[in-house]
């Protein structure tokens, strides 16, 4: 199929030229190499819309893939939950982390914000069976703009993160340690995996990358096709006290109770 132009500039005409995908697969919309279209293919599918169905190749740097339009672009796939809603698969790999830059950075002038802050994310029904050109984009686009009460937790995660890198501790980062904004395993694994220099120790760190956490893609995604609210973080309510609010009702009931309260409940149950 031949494909409309649109203006790289603009994140109105990225928006609407990604719209095109909604309720179709890569194959369906343009011609594929015989390459690319073999049903062996397991690439990142996120990298095939780039190339042929923007016709666009990404900067090098550590900028966003559209930099005239301060635009990201993320693909991420769904799996239906037992009562058919979408749910996201897994975590949403964001960059990765250079641990040299890092420690040279603040927050407001951080390439992971200048990167993430606003993104445009294409939602793709998963399915290991089916080649990853073949896999139909069952959701219009999302334009994520990093909203302020989710922006005051990333900041927070992101500022752990930084903290151990500046100690010297790259090499101990976890996903447990923050919310929202994770610092997840991009490295091959085993013996055999190549590890990173960190800037402020000898000791050499496993390869990382900025990830949004599935419950938090989770929540973007309930808030994008249901339009639920938001966990109600705010300037005035960070996000253990947002958290102990939501949980407040359920306090000191028992798992019998609080089920019957949410309307879970099933008897016989464990």
């Amino acid at each position: 199929m031949k494909q409309a132009s649109y203006d790289k500039s603009s994140v109105q005409s990225i928006f609407e030229f990604a719209m095109r995908l909604t309720g179709s697969s890569l194959s369906q919309m343009v011609s594929l190499p015989e390459g690319v279209a073999n049903k062996r293919n397991r690439g990142d599918l996120g990298t095939l819309v780039e190339k042929y169905y923007f016709e666009h190749v990404p900067p090098t740097n550590l900028g966003p893939d559209f930099p005239d339009a301060k635009l990201e672009l993320k693909t991420t796939g769904l799996v239906r939950d037992k009562s058919g809603r979408f749910r996201a698969k897994e975590r949403l790999v964001l960059t990765m982390i250079n641990y040299e830059v890092i420690a040279s950075e603040k927050w407001e002038n951080s390439y992971f914000l200048k990167k993430c802050r606003l993104m445009l994310i294409l939602f793709y029904l998963f399915n290991k069976d089916i080649p990853v050109q073949d896999r139909k984009f069952v959701s219009n686009p999302l334009i994520y703009s990093m909203p302020k009460h989710d922006e005051l937790v990333i900041k927070r995660d992101w500022e752990i993160i930084h903290q151990k890198v500046l100690d010297g501790r790259a090499h101990e980062l976890s996903e447990g340690d923050t919310f929202y904004l994770g610092a997840c395993r991009k490295g091959s694994g085993g013996e055999d995996e190549k590890l990173q220099k960190q800037p402020f120790s000898k000791e050499p760190a496993k390869s990382r990358a900025f990830s949004f956490k599935q419950s938090y893609v989770n929540q973007l995604l309930t808030s994008h096709m249901e339009g639920e609210t938001t966990l109600g973080i705010t300037k005035s309510l960070d996000f253990e006290s947002a958290t102990a609010l939501r949980f407040e009702p359920y306090i000191g009931k028992s798992v019998n109770e609080i089920s019957v309260a949410m309307n879970f409940h099933k008897k016989n149950s464990k």
